[in-house]
């Protein structure tokens, strides 16, 4: 997706609810300027070998853009 198109949807959204979810079936580089400015970001995650190993590199990724004590994981 156009990182601007996608800043202005989670812009305006954030604009008019407090809490906003995001859901994408894998990480989304443009992703990484639009959550910049975010208090949290919770990644669920399945108890699955596979899905903790995929959620450590999207931990990885998020990182790049927030601080470590910003990312939360939740085992689903």
């Amino acid at each position: 997706p156009d990182p601007a198109a996608l800043r202005a949807l989670v812009d305006w959204v954030a604009s008019t609810y407090q809490h906003v979810i995001i859901d994408l079936p894998r990480p989304v580089p443009a992703l990484l300027d639009v959550i910049k400015d975010v208090s949290t970001v919770t990644l669920v995650v399945v108890q699955e070998l596979a899905a903790v190993r995929g959620a450590a590199a999207v931990a990885a990724l998020l990182r790049q853009a927030l601080p470590k004590d910003r990312i939360l994981i939740a085992l689903n």
